[in-house]
């Protein structure tokens, strides 16, 4: 909430509020994924880049989770230009993480059956899921075990 708090002098109605909030939260995605792509050329570490900040923010509760991420279930009611600005951060996500899949099952790091884009989209369903659980029991175990039981499964061989 405090991040629409700090929109809310600058903008005329709720909805263009949070299209800001949620065009800022695409942006720094979007410097994320990028600097991830630099920094580790090991795709599979950057997919453990991601669920370990998510787990740090889960344990240590210093982040809500993403804005973009919560509004989803809301989607039906939302107005249009909030849903676009919703499924814009969500197509950067799943087309970074099926370069992401793609890149590591060409290096031999990655392993899955099916397409990069099927399994983009379940680790996002299976990474988002965790953070649910988790947040439900009240226990990040839950999402460490969810999450690591899948990198596990994506670093060995079939």
């Amino acid at each position: 909430m405090a991040h629409f708090v700090a929109y809310s002098c600058h903008t005329p109605t709720k909805a263009s509020l949070v299209v800001e909030v949620l065009k800022r939260y695409r942006e720094q995605l979007v410097r994320t994924t990028e600097r991830l792509d630099h920094e580790l050329p090991n795709p599979l570490d950057r997919l453990k880049w991601i669920v370990q900040r998510w787990e740090t923010c889960i344990q240590d509760q210093s982040e809500s989770f993403c804005v973009a991420t919560l509004l989803t279930a809301e989607l039906p009611v939302l107005p249009q230009e909030v849903r676009a600005e919703v499924r814009h951060y969500f197509d950067h996500l799943g087309e970074w993480l099926e370069s992401t899949f793609a890149q590591g099952r060409r290096a031999g790091r990655i392993f899955f059956h099916g397409t990069p884009r099927v399994e983009a989209q379940n680790f996002i369903a299976l990474v988002h899921g965790a953070m649910l659980s988790a947040r439900a029991y009240g226990a990040c175990g839950v999402y460490r075990d969810i999450t690591q039981s899948t990198l596990k499964r994506l670093s060995i061989r079939k």
